[in-house]
């Protein structure tokens, strides 16, 4: 299995946009410390509407080998005028703000997109989207 100290946790789905095109929903779920924490986690999520319709759709990424108890999180946010162009997208985790920062600037593989880089501050073992969905 996974041999590292702190894993992402996503859920993703294909849903149809404009009726024809598929393309993939996805929920960032939380970092958290063990894959205990992450099993008790899809047990959580799968009891909620809409991510309890596909429970096969959970995904697990390891992310770091180093416990912290706050990550921040290097992300793009473009929203376009349609679904199938939109770009959301997590680049990396980072174990300081200025870590991450400097990341963003020098992510020159979406160098197009830079002004939409987001870098939020996840705290460690706490469930990110605790709500349903439809």
């Amino acid at each position: 299995m996974f041999e590292s100290s702190l894993y992402e946790l996503t859920y993703s789905y294909p849903k149809l946009s404009e009726g024809t095109h598929i393309v993939h929903s996805s929920f960032f779920l939380g970092v958290f410390s063990s894959l205990e924490k992450v099993e008790k986690a899809i047990d959580f999520y799968t009891g909620i509407t809409g991510f309890s319709n596909n429970p096969d759709r959970f995904f697990i990424r390891p992310i770091g080998t180093k416990i912290c108890s706050v990550v921040f999180q290097v992300s793009i946010a473009y929203i376009a005028k349609n679904e199938i162009d939109d770009v959301d997208e997590i680049i990396g985790y980072y174990e300081t703000e200025k870590a991450a920062r400097e990341a963003a600037k020098s992510c020159h593989l979406y160098y197009r997109f830079n002004k939409y880089f987001v870098i939020d501050s996840i705290t460690v073992d706490k469930m990110e989207w605790t709500e349903g969905f439809v």
